[in-house]
Parts: C-alpha cells; structure tokens; sequence
C-alpha cells in the first residue's frame, strides 16, 4: 500500500511540473501563433490540461491508441470549430498538438527519473 502511494506521489509531481512548463510554454505559443479572446484561453487551458491528463494517464497505464483518439477528437472539434467560423491557424493548431504531447512524454519521464532515483 505503501508503494502504490507513493507511486501515485510520483505521477502527481511530474504532472504538476510538466504543467507548469506547459503553462509558459502555451503562454510564448498563443503570443506569437495565437489570437483569441480571454474567455477562451481559460477554456483552452482547462480543455488542454484534461487532454494532456487523459493521454498522460493512458500512456501510463501503456495504452498507445490513446494518442490516435485525441487525435481524431481534435480533428472533429478543429472541422466543428472551422464551420463555426472560430478559425484558429493550422499552425497554432498543429504546435499546440505537438507541445501537448511533448509534455506529456516529459511528464512521463520525470515519473521514470522519480522511479530510477527514489
């Protein structure tokens, strides 16, 4: 019981990191690609956060097609949002999609680095 706590410890402190860095890293990307107003930033950071915590977790637990079906939801919400005229650029779409992931997979080492050192 002990270890699972403390490898739920583990998770938590590389999610909580990895999102700080996602918080300034989102931060540089929606100044320099984005131009959206700030009702829909915090929208954004909270759908962003939940979709990294949705792949973080099923990568942890070595669901890979996890990835291929944030993907296909993302593709349907990127056609939904196009017809409703709420155009983002394909490139601020297509950065943020790769940061996400980026992140996740740092948080997922950070895990790896807290098991190998503690």
């Amino acid at each position: 019981m002990n270890d699972l706590l403390i490898n739920l410890l583990y998770h938590l402190v590389a999610i909580i990191i990895a999102e700080a860095i996602a918080i300034v890293v989102f931060g540089i990307i929606r100044k320099k690609f984005g131009n959206l107003n700030s009702n829909k930033i915090s929208i954004s950071i909270l759908r962003g956060i939940l979709e990294r915590l949705v792949v973080y977790i099923g990568l942890s637990l070595g669901i890979q097609s996890i990835v291929i079906l944030l993907g296909a939801l993302k593709i349907a919400t990127k056609i939904k949002a196009d017809e409703e005229n709420e155009k983002i650029s394909n490139t601020y779409f297509l950065v943020g999609n790769f940061m996400s992931i980026l992140i996740v997979l740092f948080a997922l080492l950070i895990y790896k680095l807290f098991i190998f050192l503690f």
